[in-house]
């Protein structure tokens, strides 16, 4: 009997595995993403490297911090709830809390050199390309 447990067990987890490959179909890459996942980003690739923007209605620079690790780009924050805020809900869609999300990065970016501003609830990280990654022309000699 165990081992049709275990079986259908392992069914389930497969079944997990395959809706979350069908959400975010390039798990490895980024990081996880969809439905639930917050900050909600857009990243992509520009001419000087990547751009990602979070969004983050009413936060503030000073509620935003953002730290790098190798190829790891972490966005964390909290939000509180305002004194009004704090008593019975009709309704409760806009959660409060402590967040944190981590995107993995290609590994042709100059993390070091990212800049990052917040402007009208989102959030806009840019990381360069790394020196070793631009195009250069080369120059062709007469033998």
């Amino acid at each position: 009997m165990a081992f049709f447990s275990d079986a259908f067990d392992e069914l389930l987890r497969l079944q997990d595995r395959l809706e979350t490959l069908l959400r975010n179909p390039v798990p490895a890459f980024f990081g996880p993403s969809g439905p639930g996942v917050y900050p909600p980003v857009n990243v992509f690739r520009g001419k000087e490297g990547i751009v990602v923007r979070a969004e983050l209605p009413g936060f503030g620079p000073e509620d935003i911090t953002i730290t790098s690790e190798g190829r790891r780009l972490t966005i964390s924050g909290e939000r509180k709830p305002s004194t009004a805020e704090q008593g019975g809900f009709h309704r409760r869609e806009r959660p409060w809390g402590k967040f944190s999300r981590t995107l993995v990065l290609p590994d042709d970016l100059a993390v070091d050199q990212a800049t990052a501003q917040v402007r009208h609830g989102v959030l806009t990280i840019r990381v360069p390309l790394a020196e070793s990654a631009k195009p250069r022309q080369i120059s062709v000699q007469a033998s």
